[in-house]
């Protein structure tokens, strides 16, 4: 029987006394089905087609904006295709790489620069950086600094 975790109502769990433990994390119509007992799995797939037809995508690859590879070592996180759809959105994918997110010297101010034309697009990306620190932690300095702006966005915060 699997049970409904306290802490997140999209996530349910299952274990038995003979140390299986299977997990199903949904979002939306989508499922992550993991667990260390393939049978288990198995079973868990045939009894949620048999109810409401499904579709198995195979290992989970991509979820949510994040990349995941597996091997014997552990699960690899990654958010690349994510930044690289996001350089590429916002005209930045031509860029020069930097050695920190912000300039150490730069002083962010909210009088100074021109207010941006079109905040939308900044909000945006602050928002984006904001999900980008789950793998990411070297942005999380910056990400706060920039966000302090988002009502009313300078050119210079761009």
């Amino acid at each position: 029987m699997l049970h409904q975790s306290s802490s997140d109502h999209s996530l349910f769990y299952k274990t038995d006394a003979n140390s299986s433990f299977t997990v199903i994390f949904i979002y939306v119509d989508d499922l992550i089905l993991a667990g260390n007992d393939i049978n288990e799995i198995d079973s868990i797939k045939l009894k949620l087609d048999q109810t409401f037809t499904i579709k198995d995508l195979g290992e989970l690859q991509y979820f949510l904006g994040l990349e995941l590879a597996s091997s014997n070592e552990g699960i690899f996180l990654s958010q690349r295709r994510f930044v690289l759809e996001l350089l590429q959105d916002t005209g930045y994918l031509a860029s020069k790489p930097a050695s920190t997110p912000l300039d150490p010297p730069l002083k962010l101010s909210k009088d100074k620069g021109v207010p941006l034309e079109n905040p939308q697009l900044y909000r945006k990306l602050i928002g984006c950086l904001q999900y980008l620190i789950t793998t990411c932690l070297d942005l999380i300095f910056v990400t706060q600094q920039l966000n302090q702006y988002m009502s009313d966005p300078r050119d210079t915060h761009l």
